[in-house]
C-alpha cells in the first residue's frame, strides 16, 4: 500500500513538470564592443508578450512554450533575433550591434526623435508610466464618446487597450501606480496577462486628501511637509512602514523672508489690503500669492530622499533608515538680479526629472521659449551641460523615463490632435 501511494506521489509530481515547459528566463542585453548595459531594449515573443530591459540592462521574461523567438530591438541598435529550444540554466547575455552607416548628425539626431503615435487616430490626453508600463489615455478620431486607455510598450506599441469614458487625467502615485482620475472616483490601473483591469475604486475627494500632503516616497517611508508661512518655517517630517507619529528630519527657515512678514504687519502691502477688503479661499492662486509660502523642494532617488534647502545652498539627503546621510553644496537655484530685495537674489523655478529604470536625475528648467535638460549629480551638487532636446515651445508633460524623454505635442498637420514623442537621450 504505501508503495502504491508514493508512486501517485511521483506521478503527481512529474506531471506538470511533463506537461509545461513555462519558465522565467533572466538575463542582460548588453552592447557588442563596450558590453555596457543597454537600457530600454524590446524583447518580443512570437505571442507578442515580452518584456523591457530595466537598470543595468537586465530583465525578466516569461515563457511559457519552447522552443521560443525572441526578437530584441531598440531604437540605437540593429535588430536581432535568438531562438531558445529549451529553459536555459543561466542567465543570458545577450549583445546588440549599433547602428553604423552613412547618416549624418542631423539625420541621425532626427532618427532619435520619434512620434509615437504619428500613424494612429487617436489623440493623447495623458500619459504616464510606473515601473514597467506606458499607460495612455485619450480618444480615437477625436470623439470624446471614443475615449479609451492603452497599455503599450515603452516604444509606442500597443499590448490592451479598453474603452473608457469621462476620465480626465492619469496620476503616478509616490509608489509608482498609475491611477485614472475621473471626475468623482479613482481607479488604479493593473495589467493581467496583457489584459487592462481597475478592481479597485476611491473617492476622488478622498483619494487627493490622502495622497496630496505626501511630498514624496523612498524605501518604505512616506515624506510630509509642514509649512508656516507667517514664520516662514518648513517641517520636512517622515512616516516609517511599522514605526507610529512622524519623525522630523529637518527644518527649514528663511529670516529674510520672515522679517519681511513682519515688516508688512506694521506697514500694509498691496496684497495685505487686498485681502482686507476681499475674501479670499483658502489654496486658491490668490491666496499663494499673498501667503508666499516658503519654498522646501524635494525628491526622492531609489532609497534616498533629497531636499534643497534654498536658503543654505545645500542639498540634503537621507537614507533608507530615514537618518542624515550627507550636506552638498546646490547654488544652481540662486538667479542674481541686478536689483531686488533680500540682496538681489532669487530663486528659480526646477522641477527635478527622476528616471526610474535608467540611471540619471535631472533639472527641468523654463528658459525663454524652450525648456533645458540638465544632468545633476546628487553626490557633489553639480548641475552639468545641458543634454539636447527638441525645441518645441508648446512640448509639455515632460517626463524622463528609460534613458529618453517623452513629451505630448500638439499636431501641426490635423488641428486637435495631440502627439506622443519619444527623444532618446
Amino acid at each position: 500500500m504505501k508503495r502504491i501511494i508514493l508512486l501517485l506521489f511521483l506521478i503527481i509530481a512529474v506531471i506538470p513538470v511533463g506537461l509545461s515547459q513555462k519558465a522565467v528566463v533572466r538575463g542582460r542585453i548588453v552592447d557588442k564592443k563596450s558590453h555596457q548595459p543597454i537600457v530600454a531594449a524590446s524583447l518580443i515573443l512570437t505571442d507578442g508578450t515580452g518584456a523591457n530591459s530595466l537598470e543595468n540592462g537586465r530583465f525578466t521574461l516569461t515563457i511559457s512554450t519552447f522552443p521560443a523567438r525572441i526578437k530584441v530591438s531598440h531604437i540605437s541598435y540593429q535588430e536581432t533575433e535568438i531562438t531558445l529550444k529549451e529553459p536555459p540554466k543561466a542567465d543570458l547575455v545577450i549583445e546588440m550591434e549599433e547602428y553604423v552607416g552613412l547618416l549624418n548628425e542631423v539625420e541621425i539626431s532626427g532618427k532619435r526623435l520619434q512620434i509615437l503615435t504619428e500613424k494612429d487616430d487617436f489623440s493623447i490626453q495623458d500619459f504616464a508610466f510606473d515601473n514597467e508600463n506606458l499607460w495612455l489615455l485619450g480618444y480615437t478620431n477625436n470623439q470624446a464618446s471614443k475615449g479609451k486607455i492603452w497599455l503599450a510598450s515603452w516604444f509606442g506599441d500597443t499590448l490592451a487597450s479598453v474603452p473608457v469614458r469621462g476620465a480626465e487625467s492619469l496620476y503616478r502615485d509616490v509608489f509608482g501606480f498609475v491611477h485614472m482620475v475621473f471626475k468623482d472616483s479613482v481607479y488604479q490601473l493593473y495589467t493581467e496577462t496583457r489584459k487592462i483591469v481597475y478592481p479597485y475604486i476611491y473617492d476622488r475627494k478622498e483619494f487627493f486628501n490622502q495622497m496630496d500632503p505626501i511630498r514624496a516616497g523612498f524605501a518604505e517611508n512616506l515624506v510630509y511637509a509642514d509649512i508656516n508661512s507667517k514664520e516662514q518655517c518648513a517641517k520636512i517630517y517622515c512616516h516609517s512602514a511599522g514605526i507610529w507619529g512622524l519623525r522630523l528630519l529637518t527644518t527649514v527657515e528663511d529670516p529674510l523672508a520672515r522679517m519681511k512678514k513682519k515688516m508688512d504687519e506694521y506697514v500694509p502691502t498691496m496684497w495685505t489690503e487686498f485681502a482686507s477688503k476681499y475674501p479670499v479661499t483658502r489654496g486658491s492662486k490668490i491666496s499663494a500669492m499673498i501667503e508666499d509660502a516658503i519654498k522646501v523642494p524635494l525628491f526622492s532617488w531609489k532609497d534616498t530622499l533629497f531636499v534643497i534647502n534654498l536658503f543654505k545652498d545645500s542639498l540634503l539627503s537621507y537614507g533608507p533608515d530615514g537618518r542624515f546621510k550627507r550636506a552638498v553644496p546646490f547654488t544652481y537655484c540662486k538667479n542674481v538680479m541686478l536689483n531686488g530685495i533680500d540682496g538681489g537674489v532669487s530663486y528659480k523655478k526646477l522641477t527635478v526629472l527622476a528616471d526610474p529604470v535608467g540611471t540619471g536625475l535631472f533639472i527641468l528648467e523654463r528658459k525663454n521659449s524652450n525648456w533645458i535638460l540638465l544632468p545633476l549629480n546628487t553626490g557633489t551638487g553639480a548641475v552639468g551641460l545641458p543634454v539636447m532636446i527638441p525645441e518645441f515651445a508648446d512640448m509639455y508633460n515632460i517626463t524622463v523615463f528609460g534613458h529618453a524623454v517623452y513629451f505630448l505635442y500638439p499636431e501641426k498637420k490635423y488641428p486637435f490632435f495631440v502627439r506622443l514623442y519619444r527623444y532618446q537621450l
